[in-house]
């Protein structure tokens, strides 16, 4: 039972016989939720429906619900929630802060859809949100999924974790640490999302492993002619974001466009809202027996792995815009190969110009390159 909330002691359940999510009630509304494996083990808490916090209040918004709609289909379990976020002003009436205490938003900030969709036969839940400002704001964050591993069980005890292509951590180790970076290099609690070369995150503990999955290539919100926003994955192993006896796994925006908006769990520089503007999370929640290696397979056996073009035609344009790129800007008579910028030349000569002239004696590139390796 997670401690850290109120209810109303209303509830209800996803049960497909090898998963469990049991939505819960707050006193405000629906609602955060429990996970469990067929066993009745506890994995994660979700925290909420959505968060949202916006520049001109230091008060985050959960989305709420007031009802919920159960749906059934051959092949899944449906929760339905239509969500808005909470009103702060609202719940600040009738008490003792109402008299110094006031903010300008007085209206729904966010409101849409929240629907969780549960396989009837795999551990997999699915969590879409689809959302729709109803305001001009400056946002520093929106968070979608929020999941609070341990939280109330195993605490930050876990058998390892991974957040493919940026941490593999065993045992009590943590993520971000700094034996391999220094600071500031060494935080990568929310990493730029090419980083990651599977959008899948991990964390196990004896014998159960959970998973946090997203589409990286499917937009969470845009505007017009403004920056493209890509679901920002967010990995705390163990929650040193929230101080909390747990690990974290999240999605959120605004995502890092580079490298200095990285890591940054409250926006330095805001994202801007605008009325009617969509904001949509589409992500996976699923659990799997063993460790964090064993969920990253199951999911890659759910999804497959991008497909990559190994035809000999697709490499062979590759050596030749390499070798071209060698013969143009990437040489610089009497000085060598190399880039300017970095006033870094070398007559040291690159295996895959070696390659080209090899393979293509007859070619005029490699002609041009034969009397750049005499030099």
């Amino acid at each position: 039972m997670y401690k850290h909330a109120a209810t109303t002691g209303e509830t209800v359940t996803l049960d497909n016989g090898s998963m469990r999510l049991v939505m819960y009630k707050r006193l405000s509304g629906w609602g955060y939720g429990e996970i469990y494996t067929k066993e009745g083990k506890l994995m994660a808490i979700l925290e909420h429906l959505g968060e949202l916090l916006v520049r001109d209040q230091e008060i985050p918004m959960r989305l709420e619900a007031d009802t919920y709609e159960l749906v059934e289909d051959e092949e899944s379990y449906s929760l339905v929630f239509d969500v808005k976020s909470m009103n702060v002003q609202g719940m600040l009436d009738g008490t003792s802060f109402a008299p110094w205490m006031y903010y300008p938003f007085d209206k729904t900030c966010l409101s849409g859809r929240v629907v969780f969709r549960m396989d009837k036969k795999e551990p997999v839940v699915k969590m879409e949100s689809y959302l729709t400002a109803g305001v001009n704001m400056y946002v520093k964050y929106i968070r979608g999924p929020w999941l609070k591993v341990g939280e109330g069980t195993f605490g930050v005890d876990k058998t390892d974790g991974i957040f493919p292509g940026v941490e593999w951590l065993i045992d009590r180790e943590w993520s971000s640490g700094s034996d391999w970076f220094r600071e500031p290099w060494y935080n990568k609690v929310a990493p730029h999302p090419n980083k990651v070369s599977i959008p899948c995150m991990t964390v196990s503990h004896e014998g159960d492993a959970i998973g946090l999955s997203w589409n990286p290539n499917k937009w969470a919100t845009r505007w017009f002619n403004y920056r493209v926003h890509y679901p920002q994955p967010v990995y705390a192993v163990p929650n040193f974001v929230d101080r909390m006896d747990n690990s974290l796994m999240g999605l959120m925006l605004p995502c890092a466009s580079c490298e200095i908006d990285e890591n940054q769990v409250y926006a330095e520089y805001p994202l801007e809202m605008h009325l009617h503007q969509i904001v949509r999370f589409e992500s996976e929640i699923f659990l799997t027996k063993g460790n964090s290696l064993d969920a990253v397979v199951d999911w890659v056996k759910r999804h497959g792995l991008i497909d990559v073009n190994d035809s000999r035609d697709y490499y062979i344009t590759q050596l030749v815009k390499m070798a071209n790129r060698y013969n143009t800007n990437l040489w610089h008579d009497e000085k060598g190969f190399g880039v300017a910028q970095r006033n870094g030349f070398s007559f040291y000569v690159p295996n895959v110009v070696r390659w080209y002239v090899e393979e293509y004696p007859e070619e005029k590139l490699a002609k041009d390159l034969k009397e750049k390796i005499k030099v």
